[in-house]
C-alpha cells in the first residue's frame, strides 16, 4: 500500500459528511470504499453524494449504503491495451489496483495509463483551454433535438460533444468552456453524471446568440 493513496480511501462505516470533507480536502471527485482496512468494497463519487442529498438522504448515512458496490478494478498483471480501452469507454478518471485478497495496493489515474502513449507519431500539446459552442437549438437535426440538445445526440456509443472533446484530449487539453443556452440543464446534468477526467466550465447565454455569438 502506497502512503500517497491512503487519502483517497474511506472506511465503509464512515459517514457521507466525512466523505464530503475528504473529497474537499483531496480535490478529487472519487473515493474508494474499503472494509477490513484495505479490502475494496466500493467506490463513491461526488455525484453519488449529490444524488443522495437530492433524495433527501441524511449526511450521517454510512457510505456503504450509497456507494457503488461493484466498482471496476484491475490487478497488477492487467493487459495495458484493455485498461486503456476501459478508461476511454467508461470515461473513468481512476481505477484501483488490487491483490489476490482484493486489497487495494495502488491507484491508477488517467495520466498514469496514457502517459507517453503517442506511438510513433509525435503530437504537439496545445496547453490552452478550448471553447465549445453548445448553445444552439440544432434545428437541422429536428426531430431528434426535440428530446436531446444537439451536443448530446449519440453517434455510436458516444455523444457529439464527447467525440469533439476526445479529439482535443489527444493534444493535452485539460480544460473546456461550454457555452450553453438551449437545454443547458440537460448538458450540465450529463457531465455531472459522467464525471470526466477533465475540467468543464459553463458560459450561460442569456439569449440565443447565433453562430459564434458567444465568443464576442
Amino acid at each position: 500500500m502506497k502512503k500517497s493513496i491512503r487519502h483517497l480511501l474511506i472506511d465503509k462505516n464512515n459517514t457521507l459528511k466525512e466523505a464530503m470533507r475528504q473529497l474537499e480536502e483531496t480535490g478529487k471527485k472519487i473515493l474508494f470504499v474499503t472494509s477490513n482496512r484495505f479490502k475494496l468494497f466500493g467506490s463513491l463519487t461526488d455525484g453519488d453524494i449529490r444524488r443522495w442529498i437530492l433524495s433527501e438522504g441524511s449526511l450521517q448515512t454510512p457510505v456503504e449504503r450509497v456507494c457503488n458496490a461493484a466498482p471496476f478494478f484491475v490487478t497488477r498483471n492487467c493487459d495495458p491495451d484493455r485498461l486503456k480501452k476501459e478508461f476511454q469507454e467508461k470515461a473513468i478518471s481512476c481505477v484501483p489496483v488490487v491483490n489476490g485478497k482484493k486489497e487495494i495496493v495502488d491507484l491508477l489515474f488517467w495520466e498514469d495509463v496514457f502517459q507517453g502513449d503517442r506511438g510513433k507519431k509525435p503530437v504537439r500539446r496545445i496547453g490552452i483551454p478550448v471553447v465549445i459552442m453548445a448553445g444552439g437549438q440544432g434545428t437541422r437535426l429536428d426531430p431528434f433535438t426535440r428530446i436531446l440538445p444537439k451536443p448530446l445526440i449519440p453517434i455510436g456509443d458516444k455523444t457529439v460533444v464527447e467525440i469533439i472533446i476526445d479529439r482535443f484530449l489527444e493534444f493535452g487539453v485539460k480544460k473546456f468552456y461550454l457555452t450553453v443556452n438551449h437545454k443547458s440543464r440537460s448538458i450540465k446534468s450529463y457531465f455531472e453524471e459522467l464525471n470526466p477526467p477533465y475540467a468543464i466550465e459553463y458560459v450561460n447565454e442569456e439569449m440565443p446568440l447565433g453562430t459564434a455569438g458567444s465568443l464576442k
